[in-house]
C-alpha cells in the first residue's frame, strides 16, 4: 500500500524562513501503538495507545457485578499503593496526547521535525527526514 500511502508536509507559519542548512534538532513520532524505531539522537516517540494499556496492567481484571461491591473494590484499589502507582502510570501515560497538543498534530501516524514540520501518514523516520532534507534545500 506504500503507492497509497498519502504523505503531506505541512509548514506551521511560525517564525521566519528555514535556511537551507538548519539542522534536525528534535524528531517526535506520534503512534497509536507500540513502534519499534533505532535509536536515533532527540528522537522521541509517543505511543498514544499507553493509557488503555496502564488500565489493563494496574485495573484488576474483575469487580463485584454490584454497585456497591465494584464501588468499594475501586475506592479499596485507588487507595492502596497498586492505586497511587496507577494514578502516576496514568498520568504519564496520557504526556504523549499532551505533546501532540502543544505541537498541533491532528492525526496519527505522525513525525514532527523541530517542533514545525509535520508529515502524517508514515512512522517511517528516514523517509520523513528525506522529505524534509528536500523541502528545505528547495527554499534555498
Amino acid at each position: 500500500m506504500n503507492n497509497c500511502r498519502a504523505v503531506f508536509l505541512l509548514i506551521s507559519m511560525c517564525i521566519g524562513v528555514v535556511a537551507h542548512s538548519e539542522s534536525v534538532k528534535r524528531i517526535d513520532v506520534f503512534v497509536d501503538s507500540a513502534l519499534d524505531i533505532n535509536e536515533i539522537a532527540n528522537l522521541h516517540v509517543w505511543d498514544l495507545s499507553l493509557p488503555e494499556k496502564t488500565k489493563a496492567h494496574y485495573l484488576p481484571a474483575h469487580f463485584s457485578a454490584d454497585p456497591q461491591a465494584a464501588k468499594q473494590q475501586l475506592i479499596s484499589f485507588m487507595n492502596s499503593p497498586q492505586g497511587n502507582e496507577f494514578k502516576q502510570a496514568m498520568k504519564d501515560s496520557y504526556a504523549g496526547f499532551v505533546e501532540m497538543t502543544k505541537l498541533r498534530v491532528q492525526k496519527t501516524p505522525a513525525i514532527v521535525i523541530n517542533q514545525k514540520f509535520v508529515i502524517y501518514g508514515t512512522t517511517d523516520v528516514d523517509a520523513a527526514l528525506n522529505d524534509y532534507r528536500l523541502y528545505t534545500s528547495s527554499r534555498n
